[in-house]
């Protein structure tokens, strides 16, 4: 969709620069999310999270997946929610029609670990029901109302997956 077509009513002006400036980055530029993806993992573990662990506000969690196809450890930065005995996460792929990889690979491969400022936690990728999400999207869209912008820049429906905590110790 065009960015004249996007929905940015209940942004502010840092949250609607932030979105047109992603957006026309990684549009214009396939390397841009990779790019900015690396920069702030490395901000946040040279940082021990200090550095990179929120953006515009929002809370930023490393997720650590296992590749679907290679097998491989893969890290992302994640905005999240936490949400007690869980971190709910939306695959909005900056509101690409495709889902995003780490979505793909939780898909195939569902155990995972979430690096937060608090720590690193082992987690289980759960999909939310339909229902599940038509609950929880109001919760997600008030705390990050960039979703909302990005939802309107695709047809399809954003998944979101429950990050369920495996155990309460933390990993070392």
């Amino acid at each position: 969709m065009e960015d004249n077509a996007v929905d940015l009513e209940g942004l502010t002006r840092k949250q609607q620069n932030y979105f047109r400036r992603g957006r026309r980055m990684a549009l214009r530029f396939a390397w841009g999310p990779r790019l900015f993806s690396k920069s702030n993992r490395a901000l946040f573990r040279f940082s021990g999270g200090r550095l990179g662990a929120r953006l515009l506000g929002v809370p930023v969690g490393l997720l650590t997946t296992t590749g679907r196809r290679t097998g491989r450890s893969r890290t992302v930065p994640v905005v999240y929610l936490d949400d007690g005995s869980r971190f709910l996460v939306a695959a909005t792929n900056n509101g690409f029609d495709a889902p995003p990889a780490w979505y793909l690979n939780l898909q195939a491969h569902p155990n995972a670990e979430l690096q937060t400022r608090a720590g690193t936690e082992r987690v289980l990728a759960r999909q939310l029901s339909d229902s599940e999400r038509e609950e929880v999207w109001p919760r997600l869209l008030k705390h990050n109302p960039v979703w909302g912008a990005y939802q309107s820049c695709t047809e399809r429906q954003f998944a979101v997956v429950a990050l369920e905590r495996a155990a309460r110790t933390a990993i070392q």
